[in-house]
């Protein structure tokens, strides 16, 4: 019997094996640039608005300094029936720390209240005029 020498086996690369284009899975490939974000529910959003208008929240000592806490710069026509002395409305900072969502998302649902609390407006078509007949 005689012996094959070969000389020595080569060394493995590391890492995986190379796949061709065609039997790559499309699942893999990193989209680094399609970053989610947070996406609250239309529950979550009347929640949090509703907790806003009706929370009330007693004024400390340490608060009543002037220009220590300022409103939640709502305006002064917001529908909302005003607070009872020694009771303030909580800023949207306070509503963020309690819910966990950033104060700016708040902000920009307080705005848009009325569309997120009633749902979009609909719009009315004007009604069409009857048409008349032209005599001749």
């Amino acid at each position: 019997m005689e012996f094959i020498d070969f000389g020595e086996p080569e060394a493995q690369k590391p890492g995986r094996k190379f796949k061709d284009l065609q039997s790559r899975s499309i699942a893999h490939i990193n989209h680094s640039s399609n970053k989610s974000k947070p996406r609250h529910s239309d529950r979550k959003k009347k929640e949090v608005l509703m907790w806003l208008a009706l929370t009330s929240i007693p004024l400390q000592e340490s608060l009543v300094r002037p220009g220590l806490v300022k409103p939640t710069g709502r305006m002064k026509d917001d529908g909302l029936s005003p607070v009872e002395p020694g009771f303030r409305r909580p800023t949207y900072k306070e509503a963020g720390d309690f819910f966990k969502i950033s104060p700016n998302t708040i902000q920009g649902w307080w705005q848009r209240r009325e569309q997120i609390l009633h749902g979009p407006k609909k719009k009315t078509k004007p009604k069409a005029k009857p048409k008349t007949t032209r005599q001749k």
